[in-house]
């Protein structure tokens, strides 16, 4: 996205906020009317996406975005293809320095938001997916909100 359609994008969640709060809007029920899709809230910056090498012992999968989004809690999932559920820490500043390579989404640049979680050691030779849920605005009376899963990408290990 470019920085124009960011500052578009928060413009329109602050208004549907306010929209919301005030349990009032364009919506028949009450609810102010959601997006017409949900807004990307997070992007899997490392491993990057369909990263096929991965070390077991990484430690740590890295976001770009806005992992508090504007109500908590949210959560990031990690599931390998072989059925497991990945235990993730709680959302952490990512580290310094570095690792490479990551990626960042387009449109994101100067002041980049990165977010981490701890994980353990990986399994070898897994596929594991990585999504991210978080509760976006909905026409849903009477909380006017519901929860989104967003996929982020996935990554194999070695």
């Amino acid at each position: 996205m470019t920085p124009a359609q960011v500052s578009f994008l928060g413009a329109v969640a602050a208004i549907a906020l306010v929209l919301v709060a005030c349990g009032s809007g364009p919506g028949s029920s009450g609810c102010s009317s959601p997006p017409p899709v949900p807004i990307p809230e997070l992007f899997l910056s490392y491993p990057e996406p369909g990263s096929p090498a991965v070390s077991v012992g990484i430690g740590e999968v890295i976001f770009v975005g806005n992992a508090g989004g504007l109500y908590a809690p949210d959560t990031v999932a990690i599931r390998g293809r072989s059925g497991a559920n990945v235990p993730v820490g709680a959302f952490t500043a990512a580290p310094s320095p570095f690792p490479t390579p990551y990626a960042v989404p387009s449109g994101f640049s100067g002041n980049i938001p990165f977010v981490a979680v701890p994980i353990p050691t990986l399994s070898p030779g897994v596929t594991y997916d990585v999504s991210f849920s978080y509760t976006d605005w909905a026409d849903a009376p009477p909380a006017c909100r519901t929860t989104v899963t967003q996929s982020l990408g996935s990554f194999t290990t070695k």
